[in-house]
């Protein structure tokens, strides 16, 4: 298309259009799904510390993170049904928790021998009896990883 050929465009800024000049811009929803229950809105509130404790202590003991006991709190009293929150995420296992940061570890040291590689095969001098005596160490650690994982696992 040519630039003779396109439509003007104008730019409004919402906040600014038609300042004293009749109704406000009404903004446009972005997404398909406005109006549905997906939640894009975002509202913020301070509380006291004591507030807080009171909303968090509430919100656990009815099994709720405190953002989801307060948007059904919130829409509740302004006569709407609320949308059941999302699930909440489990806690990870103390094995669990331990094994993320062996992997976590062993990423490092793959990234350090991938760096290595990297040098090598851009001319540095690297001893490959390095680089070979690390990848048997990784591969070893790893299976000793997988077999304590599997023992736990089996009952």
């Amino acid at each position: 298309m040519k630039p003779e050929e396109r439509p003007a465009v104008a730019v409004v800024h919402r906040t600014t259009a038609n300042l004293g000049k009749g109704p406000p811009v009404q903004p446009v929803p972005v997404s398909k799904t406005a109006g549905s229950s997906r939640r894009t809105e975002a509202l913020r509130i301070r509380l006291s510390s004591v507030e807080r404790a009171a909303v968090d202590a509430t919100a656990e003991a009815a099994g709720l993170g405190p953002c989801s006991f307060a948007r059904m709190v919130v829409v509740a009293a302004v006569g709407q049904k609320p949308t059941p929150p999302p699930p909440r995420r489990r806690e990870p296992t103390p094995p669990a928790r331990e094994l993320a940061k062996v992997i976590a570890a062993i990423n490092h040291v793959g990234n350090n021998l991938n760096q290595l590689a990297r040098s090598a095969n851009s001319g540095f001098d690297v001893d490959p009896a390095i680089i070979q005596e690390a990848i048997v160490e990784l591969r070893a650690l790893r299976e000793a990883i997988v077999t304590a994982s599997d023992s736990e696992a089996a009952p």
